[in-house]
């Protein structure tokens, strides 16, 4: 059985895996899995999909949770070891 999610940027629909498990028997599985989004544009719609399940199952998402990742700051430059800074006036 597969976790994954489909969504749509500028670009068009893409789909990424989250998690995928052998299922032996009948009840219930936890899947869990982390994966980052590179989007062009913004994003038009997210969409959670179960794979290898018979039409009879179902699934149930409990919990999905997103989060916005801004970029990292770029450090500031420092000065090379043993240059002079400017002369304050």
């Amino acid at each position: 059985m597969g976790f994954w999610l489909e969504y749509e940027d500028a670009t068009g629909v893409k789909n990424l895996l989250v998690d995928q498990v052998k299922v032996q028997d009948a009840g219930q599985v936890m899947l869990a899995g982390q994966v980052a989004i590179s989007l062009v544009g913004g994003l038009a719609s997210v969409r959670a999909c179960c794979s290898g399940i018979r039409p009879d199952e179902h699934f149930r998402v409990e919990e999905l949770f997103v989060q916005r990742q801004q970029p990292l700051p770029t450090p500031a430059r420092s000065h090379a070891f043993g240059a002079r800074s400017p002369k304050m006036r």
